[in-house]
């Protein structure tokens, strides 16, 4: 199983969790796009979009190898939790 995990300055912002929706790609240069949905309560979403700094992304298997890593430029608030 794959999660998704956030860290700011290389500090965890959010523990891994399973996305409930996760597409991701690369190309020749590297890691390409990232679409995912992270399951959050309201309070949960204000947080992580209120967050300063540069926002780190990965996705990982569970022995810890990386499928993809990057930055999360686009924030959003949705019902279903935050999109990214």
């Amino acid at each position: 199983m794959l999660t998704l995990a956030l860290t700011v300055n290389n500090e965890p912002l959010t523990a891994p969790v399973a996305p409930t929706s996760l597409e991701f790609g690369t190309s020749k240069r590297g890691f390409a796009g990232l679409r995912a949905t992270l399951p959050a309560t309201l309070e949960e979403a204000f947080r992580l979009c209120d967050t300063s700094g540069m926002v780190r992304a990965r996705v990982s298997d569970s022995h810890a190898n990386i499928a993809w890593d990057g930055r999360i430029e686009d924030w959003e608030i949705t019902k279903a939790g935050v999109p990214v």
